[in-house]
Order: structure tokens, then sequence, then C-alpha cells
């Protein structure tokens, strides 16, 4: 699967993936502030899942064609990969691209929001 270099293809293909089980992590401004903030390294992202090589290898292709910086993908159980792309000002532009408003990441709305989605078709 090679994504064509129509921006309105790949804005929906990765509209779809985010739709299908992507999710937004937050910094937690709370632990950023403590006294041991200098250590606390995390900062806001996006995660899209994979469930094969291929899909993956896709998924890397559209936020290349789209010029995200992309992060290293990580292996997540038995049989799906999460591919991140970090930072808060890519986070307001991967949303505005899939034409989804912006919002105030907090921790645990995405917990919240990926409970609200329809489960995967192959796990009834």
């Amino acid at each position: 699967m090679q994504p064509q270099d129509d921006s309105t293809d790949v804005a929906e293909a990765m509209r779809a993936f985010f739709a299908r089980n992507g999710c937004i992590r937050g910094q937690d401004p709370e632990r950023k502030a403590a006294k041991d903030g200098v250590r606390y390294k995390k900062c806001d992202e996006i995660r899209l899942t994979a469930y094969s090589e291929a899909e993956l290898a896709y998924i890397r292709e559209l936020l290349h064609v789209a010029g995200f910086r992309i992060g290293n993908p990580y292996k997540h159980h038995e049989h799906q990969y999460r591919q991140p792309v970090y930072g808060r000002g890519q986070v307001a532009r991967f949303l505005d691209l899939i034409g989804s408003p912006r919002v105030e990441v907090e921790v645990g709305e995405a917990r919240a929001a990926s409970e609200s989605r329809p489960p995967h078709p192959d796990r009834s």
C-alpha cells in the first residue's frame, strides 16, 4: 500500500487510523511542575496503532508524506505496533490535518475518549 501524493487521500487515511484506535496523550502539568520535574520527559503525543508490520509501514509512510517527524515505533502486546508522533505543535497540526477540533489535552482524557469508541472488528 502506497499513499497517493494527494493530501486529501493522506488526511483521509490518517483520519481513519486515528478514528479506529488512535489516542492523544498529554503531559501532566502537575508532575512537570513538581520538584523532580526536570526528570519528567513526557510530552504531548498522538499514538496510532497498527495490527501488522505492513500496516505500520503504511502509517509511517503516510506520516512521512504529510511532513511529520515521527518517533520510533514499538511493539505493544503480541500483534500490535504503536507509532507515536511527539510534540504539542505536531499534535495540533495532526488534528488540523484530519479535521478534528483542537483540544486542550488533559491527563486521562485519551482514556475516556478511547473507551467511547466501538471495539475493533476482530475483537468481538
